[in-house]
């Protein structure tokens, strides 16, 4: 099931803020749900966004998931995905991928 609300003309994005939309999608066997959020570089400022676009490289958009599995359906994971400067400062910082994760081309 993806929606957010009730009836058939409820939008599958619920907006958080300016630049902030989550989903929730529900319904498979060993899953209770999926939060995903997406963040996005506010525009109401064009000289700002100007400037961060050609001076200052930066992230237009962040996706992040959370995945809540049944407890009793399978093993705690990690699982990280990353440029490889990045994975090498993630491996140094976070203990569970220090632990239970190495890195794979």
């Amino acid at each position: 099931m993806l929606c957010i609300g009730e009836g058939e003309d409820s939008p599958l994005l619920l907006r958080e803020g300016q630049a902030v939309f989550k989903l929730y999608a529900s319904g498979r066997r060993y899953c209770r749900g999926l939060l995903a959020t997406m963040e996005l570089k506010s525009r109401e400022d064009l000289l700002s966004r100007i400037y961060y676009n050609t001076v200052v490289p930066c992230k237009d958009i962040e996706i992040s998931f959370e995945v809540h599995m049944s407890d009793d359906a399978m093993d705690p994971a990690v699982f990280a995905w990353a440029r490889k400067k990045m994975a090498r400062g993630m491996q140094k910082e976070l203990r569970g991928l220090q632990r239970f994760a190495g890195s794979v081309a």
